[in-house]
């Protein structure tokens, strides 16, 4: 479906906590956006394109202070436009980028979290009328969230005759929202930032129309290297969650929450640990606890 929008997937993994649909109706009191066929966490496409959006206005108007986003080239041949004053309505047209929901390429792990209003009366129905004072109780409110470290597949395609400049501005715009402003709820206090993996890249119809599609051999994974080594640290407040040592190279290397299998291992446990080079740097991949 994306080859179909002359488009090719890019990877990001949520920085930390991650929660998306706050505001919708569900069997708890916080909704959550699941798919509603497979049931795993999405992000939808609508959304996405908001915060394209969003940095958009931020870049064109920090670059210019006084110019004018919404009649930048650039900005209307992306997102479109809206018939202004006197305008007749066929002035108006649509954005030719397509926002994609995001997905997730790994097991959609879930953690609960919790929010504590601590003036239920001064922000309920007495909005006005009740002080926000010490001797109201707090009532805890337990959520759903995406946990560190899961991987998401995003893209923007394009619709209509192909714009590579304005397509590719389109999708920097997005990478640099998910990066600066991150994207679902609770924003504000940290969630919903995200680390790029990989870059997007404007692929070429492979096939015409109606016609069949060879399969090809699938490609057997890598194989793991696992190594020794031993936690120097751990701090599970934190966004990286700890450092590790090689136990033969002495080389230490910092990992985040998402990459642990099984139980988190304390300070000084014996761990075994896979790395792998991404954009020239050396990341924690797994850890789990071993001797």
């Amino acid at each position: 479906m994306v080859s179909a929008a002359n488009a090719a997937p890019f990877e990001a993994q949520t920085d930390w906590r991650f929660i998306t649909g706050v505001g919708r109706r569900g069997p708890s009191e916080v909704g959550f956006t699941f798919h509603r066929i497979y049931g795993f966490p999405t992000i939808p496409g609508s959304g996405l394109k908001g915060l394209a959006r969003a940095w958009a206005y931020f870049s064109l108007l920090e670059a210019d202070p006084e110019s004018q986003p919404e009649s930048d080239p650039d900005f209307v041949a992306i997102f479109g436009r809206a018939p202004e004053g006197k305008e007749e309505e066929n002035a108006a047209n649509a954005g030719g980028a397509v926002f994609f929901e995001a997905v997730p390429l790994d097991d959609p792990d879930l953690d609960m979290d919790v929010m504590t209003p601590h003036y239920s009366q001064y922000y309920g129905d007495n909005t006005g009328r009740v002080a926000p004072t010490d001797d109201q109780n707090p009532i805890p409110i337990p959520f759903l969230t995406v946990k560190p470290g899961v991987r998401f597949a995003f893209a923007v395609g394009w619709r209509g005759d192909p714009n590579p400049q304005a397509q590719a501005l389109a999708i920097e715009w997005l990478q640099k929202g998910l990066e600066k402003l991150g994207a679902g709820a609770k924003t504000g206090a940290g969630y919903g930032f995200w680390q790029l993996l990989g870059r997007a890249g404007i692929s070429e119809p492979q096939v015409a129309a109606g016609q069949a599609q060879p399969d090809e051999p699938a490609t057997p994974p890598a194989k793991l290297t696992w190594r020794r080594g031993k936690v120097v640290w751990i701090d599970p407040s934190k966004k990286q969650l700890g450092e590790l040592e090689d136990l033969e190279t002495q080389q230490r290397y910092r990992f985040s929450v998402g990459v642990i299998e099984g139980n988190t291992p304390g300070k000084k446990s014996r761990v075994h640990y896979v790395v792998e080079e991404r954009e020239g740097e050396v990341v924690v991949i797994k850890v789990k606890k071993g001797r």
